[in-house]
């Protein structure tokens, strides 16, 4: 087991990748601090996390509010006695193009996507680095990257994600706490469903840009998140690690 008496917090963990990452390291022996703004879904999957035999606490937060965050992160300390890996999964989207979007909408966007990753981030450094060290995995996006019509808040969001982590790890080096993130592609989650439906585009079309053809899965991402998260990763920070069948290098499209 990776993961072996670790405690591991994350944010976003109800549903879609935040979940699959929860279930896949308690599979490797950590146990799990689960919080999301929708307090049913996390029990859900706490309920799923007990039945591994994994230790569990769930806690309802608002990403936007860094007080909010910083206390899920003292109540993980408290009561799982440690916090070794944070995963920042919480997350939003919309479909607004750069003539459309208001002024609210962008910074909706920007509070949950960039300001929960950054706050989430920084109150569990805070611990860490009092605490002998750790790792930090924040959810970017293939978006991050590369620019889409109609995503100009997310793909802003993201790339500043990918950039904020970075800062992080050159910052948080030198105090044994990593800190990587994950650029995701097309993965089929509940978000990625409603954002399908909302859109009318075929999934197929979007494929055609893939060139593995495929949605990825949730599990497929928290695998990635597990290795970043374990000591197998010990000598990786600052890097974004892409697991998206190869869009973002596609010069094809």
């Amino acid at each position: 087991m990776r993961l072996k008496k670790r405690v591991v917090a994350i944010s976003g963990a109800g549903s879609g990748i935040g979940r699959a990452c929860a279930l896949a390291m308690a599979r490797e022996g950590a146990d799990l601090a689960l919080a999301d703004i929708n307090l049913e879904s996390v029990e859900a999957v706490s309920r799923e996390i007990t039945a591994l035999g994994r230790r569990t606490l769930v806690h309802q937060v608002d990403v936007t509010a860094p007080a909010e965050l910083a206390r899920f992160v003292q109540r993980t300390a408290t009561e799982l006695g440690a916090l070794d890996v944070w995963v920042g999964s919480a997350g939003m989207t919309n479909g607004s193009a750069a003539l459309d979007i208001e002024p609210d909408e962008w910074r909706a966007l920007l509070d949950v996507n960039l300001g929960g990753v950054v706050f989430g981030a920084q109150a569990a450094a805070r611990h860490m680095v009092a605490n002998g060290g750790g790792a930090i995995i924040n959810l970017a996006s293939m978006y991050g990257v590369r620019a889409v019509q109609r995503r100009i808040a997310y793909c802003t969001s993201k790339a500043a994600v990918i950039m904020a982590t970075q800062c992080l790890a050159v910052e948080l080096a030198t105090h044994n706490v990593r800190v990587n993130a994950i650029g995701p592609g097309y993965t089929d989650t509940p978000m990625f469903r409603g954002g399908l439906e909302r859109s009318g585009q075929p999934v197929d079309r979007l494929l055609e840009r893939v060139p593995m053809g495929r949605l990825g899965s949730p599990e497929e991402i928290a695998d990635v998140a597990v290795f970043l998260a374990s000591d197998e990763s010990r000598f990786v920070t600052g890097h974004c690690l892409m697991a998206d069948g190869g869009w973002s290098v596609n010069g094809s499209r």
